[in-house]
């Protein structure tokens, strides 16, 4: 169980081509999709920095910049 209780999103999207903007819905943070490995999925920050892991079940399709 994640904490407050949060549950992943219903239909995670599953990211398919390296360099698409995702967004981490357990982090909350919008990154690069960098690729797979296993069962997790790697990002990096829009403007570069330290690549992160998360659980697929989190990833979301970055929403569009306004």
């Amino acid at each position: 169980m994640r904490p407050g209780g949060a549950k992943p999103p219903a239909v995670p999207y599953v990211p398919s081509t390296p360099g698409e903007l995702l967004l981490d819905a357990l982090s909350g943070r919008v990154g690069v999709f960098m690729g797979r490995q296993s069962k997790r999925i790697f990002m990096r920050p829009p403007g570069g920095g330290v690549e992160w892991d998360t659980d697929p079940a989190w990833v979301l399709r970055a929403p569009e910049a306004k």
